[in-house]
């Protein structure tokens, strides 16, 4: 669960705190009525002159008992544009800010469209050496494509499906990415025990409150944190036994990719470009002039689940 991009303005100066009483409060109702731990989390648009605030505010614990400050902070950042680099994108800065953080940092949104096609250069960066000493991966923005020209693939309203170049070319920067330097990280952060909350911590008082004083819960909350919500809709895991796709799917030169399928992964397993694919590669049948390009399913569906969500590296 997430707050996003709440804090972006100069009218916001008591909204930190609100935001913080709203986490204590669907923790607290988490913890009586669901079966399972959930992380509840901010996430941040990337505007400099705030950042650090923000996320000094929202990562401190204000005593032993508080259960108000974030379990993750997540950062929309579109700074990298292009052929950028860790430089001029700015990114060795995120490292600087977040090198000693208590909690999971990861981009909940990236993937400048500035410049098109996207090339995803800085997927290297994220998942490389400097990054992953502070960072947790990230979303790329988005999967469909919708009128601000962000989307991988293309929904067409007959069902059908165009796997555009942005996806590819994101495919191919995952493919570069040393899954050993991953699974070789050392997860110490995860012991790093927040800081206390002090006025110190706050150097713009102009956009946030620097004394930490939560508001108490509007007075109906504790009674329905207490007996939860009647009937309410509760989503269910349910088992995949049609694993073939129905629909057309199309790659980025308009030909038909066929014999596409689910490959359904074990508990804790995950998609990996290039092994782990969603489906068994097949023959690709044109329905318009052009040779065929070479393609496997892992061009065509093994990045899914990894756009959606299954990129984060919460060390």
């Amino acid at each position: 669960a997430r707050g996003n991009e709440v804090i972006n303005e100069d009218a916001v100066k008591e909204v930190p705190a609100y935001i913080r009483a709203v986490q204590r409060d669907i923790k607290e109702y988490i913890s009586k009525h669901a079966p399972r731990s959930i992380p509840v989390g901010y996430s941040a648009a990337d505007i400099r002159n705030i950042l650090a605030d923000t996320w000094a505010y929202m990562s401190c614990q204000i005593d032993d008992s508080d259960i108000s400050l974030s379990d993750f902070f997540g950062l929309n950042s579109y700074s990298w544009c292009g052929d950028a680099s860790f430089t001029t994108s700015g990114y060795n800065k995120l490292v600087e800010q977040f090198a000693e953080t208590s909690l999971p940092v990861f981009f909940s949104e990236y993937g400048c469209n500035e410049v098109q096609p996207r090339i995803f250069t800085e997927v290297g960066a994220l998942y490389g050496k400097e990054m992953t000493k502070a960072m947790g991966g990230g979303l790329v923005y988005e999967y469909s494509q919708e009128s601000n020209d962000f989307g991988l693939v293309q929904l067409h309203p007959n069902n059908t499906a165009t796997i555009l170049i942005d996806y590819d070319n994101l495919m191919d920067q995952y493919r570069k990415v040393d899954l050993s330097l991953l699974e070789s990280l050392d997860p110490s952060a995860t012991s790093i025990k927040p800081p206390k909350c002090s006025p110190d911590l706050i150097k713009d008082t102009k956009h946030f409150e620097n004394d930490f004083k939560v508001p108490k819960a509007p007075e109906e909350v504790p009674e329905m944190i207490k007996n939860g919500i009647k009937n309410p809709n509760k989503g269910n895991l349910v088992e995949v036994k049609n694993t073939k796709v129905k629909f057309e799917v199309y790659n980025k030169d308009g030909v038909i990719l066929e014999n596409l399928s689910i490959k359904v992964l074990q508990d804790f397993q995950s998609n990996l470009p290039g092994e782990k694919t969603s489906g068994a590669p097949g023959a690709v049948k044109e329905k318009k002039k052009g040779a065929a390009s070479t393609l496997s399913t892992s061009n065509a569906l093994s990045l899914l689940a990894a756009v959606v969500g299954l990129t984060l590296l919460m060390v």
